[in-house]
């Protein structure tokens, strides 16, 4: 099996995020127009992971000018692909990103249902900031996370670059990995 790469997406990746939104989510879905919109306007950064060519996961980190609070807005990976570590290392580059561009905090929304999922965003430092009830589209509530980001963070982008980039993303470790 290839490795995974992670790069920055496109306006040509539109319709491959719209199916992935399509098979991931139930409500909430993120439009054509939508991606097109976050890609083309400069305020958001959507990492898309793929594999032999194919769309097998996204991010989406809002990046608001006016705010040291940055945004994973959206992250999703393919069905047929989760646990093997691919939303983690999205995750851990959005952070490395955020910390790029010296946010000090990175907040994100999640079901409060989705109890393996809040797990992981803690064990990748996020803690419960509040509950929002009733806050999806369907009705479902949701729970507001946040994480401190700091220099160090930038430098485990690095560090983990690294070591994902030998096991995930086929990057030599050292000058010119990241």
């Amino acid at each position: 099996m290839n490795e995974p790469q992670i790069r920055q997406a496109t306006a040509r990746d539109v319709n491959e995020l719209v199916e992935l939104e399509k098979l991931s989510f139930v409500s909430d879905k993120i439009t054509k127009r939508q991606f097109k919109y976050l890609i083309n306007q400069g305020k958001a950064r959507i990492l898309l992971a793929e594999l032999d060519g194919k769309t097998i996961g996204y991010a989406i980190l809002l990046t608001p000018t006016t705010s040291k609070r940055s945004r994973l807005y959206s992250i999703a990976v393919k069905s047929s692909y989760r646990g093997r570590g691919i939303g983690r290392a999205i995750i851990g580059k959005v952070i490395g990103i955020a910390a790029a561009l010296e946010y000090e905090e990175l907040s994100l929304e999640v079901r409060k249902s989705d109890l393996n999922t809040i797990k992981i965003y803690e064990e990748e430092g996020f803690r419960i900031l509040k509950e929002l009830p009733g806050y999806y589209e369907d009705g479902t509530d949701g729970i507001r996370m946040v994480r401190g980001i700091t220099k160090r963070d930038l430098g485990d982008l690095k560090s983990r670059h690294s070591l994902l980039g030998r096991l995930f993303f086929g990057i030599k470790a050292g000058r010119g990995a990241a």
